[in-house]
């Protein structure tokens, strides 16, 4: 709160930045950890929470111009890790989507021509 005061000139309270985190998380932008820790002696003693980006929040910060290639390159790979068929999933579709847009060339090609004869003759 205090770099923003002296960084940003920005001044807002704890509960209204809460309130703005809280309707970023239920859009799915950000993860939310709350940390709690349970002492014998003083009970449960609260901690700073942690907020992640998602990658829905990384896709839209992007939107804005800012570079979040790095994370959304290692989220692909953490992905990947997990899930090894993915690998192969997105190498299908990179084929399909080349062999669509050969077709797409050939038709397009196709129709020049259906063009040529129909404008050029008399």
């Amino acid at each position: 709160m205090e770099l923003m005061d002296i960084r940003q000139n920005i001044r807002k309270s704890r509960a209204t930045l809460n309130r703005w985190l809280r309707v970023i998380q239920d859009d799915k932008y950000l993860i939310r950890r709350r940390r709690i820790k349970k002492d014998p002696r003083y009970g449960l003693m609260f901690k700073s929470t942690l907020y992640k980006i998602t990658i829905k929040g990384l896709r839209l910060l992007s939107r804005f111009g800012v570079d979040v290639s790095k994370e959304i390159a290692q989220y692909e790979k953490w992905l990947e890790e997990i899930n090894p068929d993915r690998k192969q999933d997105k190498i299908k579709k990179i084929l399909a989507a080349a062999d669509r847009h050969d077709r797409n060339e050939e038709f397009m090609a196709d129709i020049a021509e259906k063009l040529k004869k129909n404008i050029v003759a008399p």
